[in-house]
This record gives C-alpha cells, structure tokens and sequence, in this order.
C-alpha cells in the first residue's frame, strides 16, 4: 500500500520570518524551536522521513505537528505556558516591526492586510 502524501505546508512571508527566528534561537525552549524547524522544513517541501532524520525525531510526531499547523497555524502556541508566551512577545514584535519596515509601500493594498489575517 502506498505511503499517503504529507500535508502541504504553505507560509506567508510573516510567518516564514517568525518561524526562521524562533529556529535559530537558543533561548526559547527547545520543544518550541524543533517545531519551527519542522514547520519550515515542512513548508520546503521535505518528506517526513527526511524531517524525521534531520531532526531525529519521530515519524508520528513530524506528522502530527504537520497536521496540526495545517489545522491551525499557530496552534502548536497553544501548549505553552503564559510566562513562555510572554518571553515570546519582544520577539515576535521585533519581526512584525521588520515586517512592516519592509512592507510600507504595500500598506495599502488589501492583499497585505489579507495575508495578516485581518
């Protein structure tokens, strides 16, 4: 029997740049930059065996944590506790400053806010 086909992954540009700082750091909890780096391999195009192998975890859990970003992107948030998130804050303000630094140009255009779901 063939091996079903992983779930498409796809980031907006905020979510890729969120992602991609949470990965490279050393701060935040482990847990937490493994399921960043799972999600950007992920969103490459990477099989789950090979994020599996590149990550050394389980194949289960490469699916699961796969799943669950396609379900609700920010979902994997929901297990942490408050004072993590808080930790998170500065970071996550910091990106979304660099965010729009880079965007103003396209302020007004619908598709930016659309792709910030708002």
């Amino acid at each position: 029997m063939p091996t079903p086909k992983p779930t498409p992954i796809v980031l907006s540009q905020l979510e890729r740049d969120c992602l991609e700082s949470l990965s490279r750091c050393t701060s935040k909890p482990y847990r937490l930059v493994q399921r960043a780096r799972l999600i950007l391999l992920a969103a490459s195009g990477q099989s789950n065996t090979a994020i599996e192998s590149q990550l050394n975890l389980g194949r289960s859990s490469v699916r699961e944590w796969r799943n669950r970003w396609y379900q609700a992107s920010q979902q994997w948030l929901c297990d942490l506790s408050a004072s993590t998130v808080k930790q998170l804050l500065p970071e996550i303000e910091a990106v979304l400053s660099r965010y729009r630094a880079n965007h103003t140009a396209q302020r007004d255009n619908p598709e930016t806010f659309a792709e910030l779901g708002l």
